[in-house]
């Protein structure tokens, strides 16, 4: 897990991160009883689940070749920082899942969603044309995300 050799490897990392981020919002929809955290929760979720999909896609349709990944040039040096941000986001999963705490959770998921548009944004800059594009979209859908979790922590307060 400490050793990114790879786009792959980092692409398999976006993929943990939705993980991560989908199961936190499939418990919250389970744990807040405000109609409107609920439905919000379950859309979170299924976006989630999309940006899976995406990802896997997107890495199935070039593992076999290195040299389909439409890459910017030099990943070296972003390789360290969306790493730190993706281990951010695991570290605090399993607080996460401890918490029974509605408001305590969503401070949670909100540092989740920002460490997760960092490192979108980072793996976003690797990359040119479509796979910009791709990562583009996962990217904006992530900051609509803080938005609905900051918007749902301030009706459950």
């Amino acid at each position: 897990m400490n050793e990114f050799r790879s786009i792959s490897d980092l692409l398999e990392l976006a993929i943990r991160i939705e993980r991560c981020l989908l199961d936190f919002y499939k418990r919250m929809n389970d744990q807040i009883q405000h109609h409107f955290g609920t439905a919000q929760f379950a859309d979170l979720a299924s976006a989630e689940q999309a940006h899976i999909v995406m990802l896997r896609r997107f890495l199935d349709s070039c593992r076999d070749d290195d040299s389909k990944f439409n890459l910017k040039g030099e990943q070296n040096k972003s390789q360290n920082k969306l790493v730190s941000h993706a281990m951010r986001i695991f570290n605090r999963a399993e607080e996460m899942t401890k918490t029974d705490d509605a408001l305590e959770a969503l401070s949670i998921g909100t540092e989740s969603e920002i460490e997760s548009i960092q490192f979108f944004t980072g793996l976003r800059d690797l990359f040119f044309g479509e796979h910009h594009d791709l990562i583009t979209r996962i990217l904006y859908d992530e900051e609509s995300h803080l938005l609905k979790l900051i918007a749902t922590t301030e009706k459950v307060e």
